[in-house]
């Protein structure tokens, strides 16, 4: 079983990121342009550490079955369309990037609300402001922040290593639950965390 403790930093760790979206959106409420059902962010393909993924499984296998259904619809359609990509970039000999790919989140349901909104992991809470990632400053282009000037950053960077560090100490408690991966250094996305043992979650 989880240490109760682990979550409740993952969770302290998050509310920290949606204060400095709030901070920064306010200090440059021009500049962030989020707006509800905008969705952009949802089709962007990203990492989650073991930490991460447990804390979304908890939390999706606790979804009525009526709104887990088409959720695992939605991430074995999207499984399909990473897996598609990965042959044809083998069969290329190529490099490919999947956070580049329009590919449309299991979380976001037809009217573009993500299921899971309060539980959400903290890439998706501080998409839209400034961040510090592998020391380089990344922005949404939807925003009206502009290469060139300088901008307070969130760092990414530091959240990531705190995540790497609890994920180690989740993972040396024993077997992981279905859906979280078996090292820290192993990053995965929400499709995967969905499709692990998806009969369970009432597929």
């Amino acid at each position: 079983m989880i240490s109760s403790g682990i979550f409740r930093r993952y969770e302290e760790i998050a509310g920290l990121a949606d204060a400095a979206f709030r901070r920064l959106a306010e200090r440059h409420a021009d500049l962030v342009r989020c707006i509800p059902q905008c969705a952009d962010c949802c089709h962007a393909v990203f990492g989650l550490f073991p930490v991460e993924a447990a804390y979304l499984r908890l939390h999706f296998d606790q979804l009525d079955r009526k709104v887990r259904r088409p959720a695992v619809r939605r991430a074995r359609r999207a499984r399909q369309i990473m897996d598609r990509l990965q042959e044809r970039w083998e069969m290329e000999g190529i490099s490919g990037d999947l956070s580049d790919e329009r590919i449309p989140c299991p979380l976001l349901d037809e009217e573009k609300r993500c299921i899971l909104y309060a539980h959400r992991p903290i890439t998706c809470r501080v998409y839209g402001i400034p961040l510090r990632i592998q020391g380089k400053a990344r922005v949404c282009w939807k925003s009206g922040f502009r290469e060139g000037t300088s901008y307070e950053a969130f760092d990414m960077d530091r959240v990531q290593q705190e995540l790497y560090g609890l994920s180690r100490i989740l993972l040396e408690q024993g077997i992981p639950p279905e859906g979280v991966p078996r090292s820290a250094d192993l990053l995965v996305s929400v499709a995967w965390v969905i499709l692990e043992n998806a009969g369970i979650s009432g597929s």
